[in-house]
């Protein structure tokens, strides 16, 4: 995902999660909040 920001040199990205089920998008965002170390302090 950084290296697609940095090639098109994008201000943002977006994230759209499509599953089956609320749990499964709710664990999506919680590895992407991991992974670029967000939390609910930010």
């Amino acid at each position: 995902m950084l290296a697609l920001r940095e090639q098109f040199a994008a201000d943002e990205l977006v994230v759209l999660s499509v599953t089956a089920t609320y749990a499964a998008r709710l664990r999506t965002y919680e590895l992407l909040a991991e992974a670029f170390e967000l939390n609910s302090d930010n």
